[in-house]
């Protein structure tokens, strides 16, 4: 299953954006389709993730296991695995991603090492999945921005009530099907070599 690199840019500097990313449900609420539904033990983190994909749908229930965090080099890994009751699917990943510092800005790099079994492994392809994930880590980054920016916002004297904080949404088959499209247009304008066609 698919060995998924992204990275993106915050405007904030990377001590705060690195103390964010520790606070586990603050987190869950800037990823698509996530919930968090509690803390089991020191670093194991309760959750459930909604996915669409064509007709099947599936809701996994699981956790994740942070197993190594190094504030110096503003780097963290964790495992992660759930299981779909319902339709019989499961999923287990690794996930990394380290910060770096660009001159008061942060780049965050992430890598996942993503196994899928049952129907959603059945559908998926890894052009899909890499297209999905894509789709998600630009979603999550808006919202990650956003919730920083409210951050902000507050420690300047903004009351809370007057803080936009990122809306939730699901993973779902529509945008993704979105994103599919918009890359294979962008690959097809690469093969003819139309480099200023936009998707």
């Amino acid at each position: 299953m698919p060995e998924i690199s992204e990275s993106f840019d915050v405007a904030q500097p990377v001590d705060r954006v690195w103390a964010l990313l520790q606070d586990i449900p603050e987190v869950m609420t800037c990823l698509p389709g996530a919930e968090f539904t509690g803390q089991s033990a020191e670093d194991v983190y309760g959750g459930k993730v909604k996915v669409k994909l064509g007709a099947v749908t599936a809701a996994f229930d699981g956790e994740a296991t942070v197993i190594e965090r190094d504030e110096a080099a503003h780097a963290c890994s964790f495992n992660g695995k759930g299981i779909d009751k319902r339709g019989g699917s499961r999923a287990q990943a690794t996930f990394s991603y380290r910060l770096t510092d660009t001159g008061g800005n942060t780049h965050i790099d992430v890598d996942a090492d993503i196994k899928l079994t049952g129907k959603l492994a059945q559908m998926g392809r890894t052009g899909i999945f890499n297209d999905v994930a894509h789709q998600m880590t630009g979603e999550f980054a808006a919202n990650l921005e956003q919730k920083l920016l409210a951050k902000v916002a507050v420690e300047a004297g903004a009351a809370p009530s007057d803080v936009v904080e990122p809306a939730a949404s699901e993973i779902s088959a529509l945008k993704m099907l979105g994103v599919i499209l918009r890359g294979r247009w962008r690959a097809l304008c690469a093969a003819l070599g139309i480099g200023s066609a936009k998707g």
